[in-house]
Formats: structure tokens, C-alpha cells, sequence
């Protein structure tokens, strides 16, 4: 039987798939570019699809010289995307900061 789910590249082996490589850029970027610095240090765990044998749940923390920042991505989970940030004077909320889901606009509160 034809199974369309595994002919998603994000989720193929073979084809270097995996939450991480394919969602999980974004937050790294968004973090580099806030902190306009490499990170220092990286921490991270992963959940693997036994069947695929990809990554389909990543969460991970990042350290920069100016504070830190975490992410957590996965391929097999709700469409969900945000960006928090949070200063010592205030805090910044970014839904969709990636690409918007059908119908939806991107909001910075």
C-alpha cells in the first residue's frame, strides 16, 4: 500500500529529513540574529520516529554571551509557530514569524 507520508522529503533518512534540519533552522536563526552573535554552547535532546528513523521531536538551548535562548520543533506535531522574547524591560511575542498558516497573519504583540 502507498503510504504519502514517507515520500516527504522532511521526513526521509536518505534525504538528511528530520525536524531539526527542516524546521528547527528557524529558531536557530531567529536567536543568532537577535543576539547578533554565534552561540557558545549548544544543548539538545531529540525524540526519533522509530519507523522512519528521523528526528521528530528536537528541543534545544542555546548559549550566547548575552543570555540564552531554547527552540523546540517537530515534524509530527500541531502547526504551531512563535517567537518570545523577553528583556529586562519587556517582552516581545512574534506568532507565525516563519511563513503564515492559511488565513492567518503574522502579529507582534
Amino acid at each position: 500500500m502507498f503510504n504519502w507520508i514517507q515520500t516527504i522529503f522532511v521526513i526521509r533518512k536518505e534525504w538528511e529529513g528530520g525536524s531539526l534540519l527542516d524546521v528547527g533552522c528557524y529558531g536557530i536563526s531567529a536567536a543568532r540574529w537577535l543576539f547578533e552573535e554565534e552561540p557558545l554552547k549548544v544543548s539538545g535532546l531529540s525524540e526519533y520516529d522509530p519507523e522512519m528513523k528521523t528526528d521528530r521531536l528536537t528541543s534545544g538551548i542555546l548559549q550566547f554571551n548575552k543570555g540564552s535562548a531554547t527552540f523546540t520543533c517537530g515534524t509530527q506535531m500541531e502547526r504551531f509557530q512563535v517567537v518570545h522574547v523577553f528583556g529586562s524591560k519587556g517582552k516581545i511575542e512574534i506568532k507565525y514569524p516563519f511563513n503564515c498558516l492559511d488565513q492567518e497573519a503574522t502579529l507582534i504583540l
